[in-house]
């Protein structure tokens, strides 16, 4: 079901917060009975079009859409329960450890590649695709080509290098990306039940998580994601910005389920899993208009 949601100026959930699909324009594109639609997303063009990727584990497939939610596609996967999406140059990439790398085009499958260690990929700005073999960690390459990555993990901590320096600790299943040139890791400390988590950057600044939060499993579109936590009251996730500004919230979602989030072609998609909808893990994906993020950070000063 496809529901198109819009600002409707009420209060906001706390001062600083707007919700989702409620208070913020959103696209909202929901899955079906046991899905988790949006436990990974992508935004990018398939061919020449725009569209969006969103992984519904529960059913095994990954479901493509224009960016009106229009449905286009369904890839089926089989027991993947993890993967990695990504577009490039026209193709949809899907990495799934243990097997390796899928390419789609706008006309279906166009080539696999064997690869069973890998376990991350990132793309740069030049179109170079890089790899990870690395259970736990994480990779991202800058606008400038810098290379991003968290490896060598054990329990609760991995090495975060960027161009081959250590630059600080993650915590494996984090995220590590780029805000414009800044790069940027993830302390989920999924390890730690009550653990808020955080995320800490190459110029200082720093965010911390509130209790069972898990802050810094995702990030994009320079905004922080992680799980949503009964400690908060109301019980939501949150999504701040590392700029600061208003921060976007997810107010109906199964507690300690994690978000997923990609930015691409001018948009941010936000993965709910843990949605319930009106049946159990439905799922579901926020689709926010970067020019509608700005005015409602504009109205908001």
């Amino acid at each position: 079901m496809l529901l198109l949601a819009s600002l409707l100026g009420c209060a906001p959930l706390l001062p600083g917060e707007r919700v989702l699909g409620d208070e913020l324009a959103a696209l909202r594109i929901d899955g079906d009975e046991g899905s988790l639609l949006g436990a990974s997303v992508a935004v990018g063009r398939l061919g020449e079009e725009p569209a969006l990727a969103a992984f519904a584990p529960g059913a095994g497939e990954v479901r493509l859409f224009g960016l009106q939610g229009q449905p286009l596609r369904v890839i089926e996967l089989g027991e993947a329960r993890q993967l990695s999406l990504a577009f490039e140059g026209g193709l949809l990439y899907l990495l799934i450890p243990g097997t390796g790398l899928l390419l789609h085009d706008e006309d279906g499958e166009r080539e696999r590649v064997e690869d069973p260690l890998s376990t991350a990929m990132a793309f740069c700005p030049d179109g170079e695709l890089r790899l990870l073999a690395a259970p736990g960690g994480a990779l991202a390459c800058g606008p400038q080509g810098q290379d991003l990555r968290a490896q060598d993990c054990d329990g609760s901590r991995c090495e975060v290098l960027l161009d081959g320096v250590p630059v600080g600790d993650g915590s494996p299943g984090s995220a590590v990306g780029f805000h414009g040139s800044l790069a940027c890791w993830g302390r989920a400390a999924l390890e730690e039940e009550l653990a808020g988590g955080g995320v800490v950057c190459t110029d200082g600044r720093a965010l911390q998580g509130e209790a069972e939060e898990h802050l810094g499993l995702a990030l994009g579109g320079g905004r922080v994601a992680g799980r949503v936590s009964k400690a908060l009251r109301p019980t939501r996730a949150r999504l701040p910005h590392l700029d600061g500004g208003l921060t976007w919230t997810v107010d109906v979602a199964v507690e300690a389920s994690g978000l997923a989030l990609a930015q691409g072609d001018g948009q941010i998609a936000v993965g709910v899993p843990g949605y319930p909808g009106r049946s159990s893990g439905e799922g579901r994906v926020y689709l926010v208009d970067e020019d509608d993020a700005a005015a409602a950070e504009e109205a908001a000063r």
